[in-house]
């Protein structure tokens, strides 16, 4: 179990990993970290001066931290949708971190207008994507649109899927979304279509080995730092 004491001054340190995904994780260069949930995992220890996160310089992929997670590898990680399976096999935050939506890009080369998601799913050209091991794309099979065999493991891969064919369409969260497609101008072959698979919420997770005393330090920080407005000015600088 990956929870170091650093002293009685300092408190605890908690594991925590790195996926590529802006804007919540980004990493430059010399492997100095910023992004969404930089600042949050700030703002926490900010408010509880006892709570230190872990300060990886690298990515890892999604599927490899959940597993970290539920084997007790790794104690927390920022930034996951909710399913039942999941909570079953390792713990939410008490309270949310914000608010997203699932979206989808499409080549501006088709110009299909669907208006709506029986739409899509009645074009039997498209082919649906989303990162593997994500919420959003166990979302796409359970809705029944058609997915085939590409293995999707970073934000980069999907958009370059979506502007290679006119008929990939590529699903993620609209924070990455809009925050990617607003920085570079790669992406302007690509549009938003003007549908959305759900609304839900992004939270913190962490590991059912955590100590619940810290897990308790962690969510009550978590719920300061909210009922501040912090996490909701965070967010402001990455739009």
């Amino acid at each position: 179990m990956l929870v170091w004491p650093i002293s009685g001054a300092l408190g605890f340190e908690i594991s925590t990993a790195y996926q590529d995904t802006a804007p919540k994780f980004m990493l430059d260069e010399q492997g100095q970290a910023s992004g969404i949930c930089i600042d949050i995992f700030a703002a926490i220890e900010k408010q509880d001066p006892q709570i230190r996160f872990s300060r990886p310089n690298f990515y890892t992929p999604i599927k490899r931290i959940f597993n970290a997670i539920e084997h007790g590898n790794l104690m927390a990680y920022c930034g996951a949708g909710f399913n039942k399976t999941r909570a079953t096999k390792m713990l939410y935050s008490q309270v949310s971190l914000y608010a997203v939506s699932t979206l989808l890009v499409i080549s501006k080369k088709n110009q299909n207008p669907y208006t709506s998601l029986q739409a899509l799913k009645n074009d039997a050209d498209l082919d649906f994507f989303s990162i593997n091991g994500t919420s959003n794309h166990k979302l796409l099979g359970k809705m029944g649109f058609n997915m085939r065999g590409h293995y999707i493991k970073t934000l980069t891969q999907g958009l370059g899927l979506a502007i290679r064919d006119r008929y990939n369409v590529f699903a993620y969260h609209s924070l990455g979304l809009k925050y990617a497609m607003s920085k570079s101008s790669k992406w302007q072959g690509l549009k938003f279509l003007p549908l959305s698979l759900r609304d839900y919420q992004h939270w913190m997770v962490f590991s059912r080995e955590l100590k619940k005393a810290q897990l308790d330090r962690i969510n009550l920080a978590l719920k300061e730092i909210k009922g501040k407005k912090i996490i909701e000015n965070i967010l402001t600088k990455y739009r």
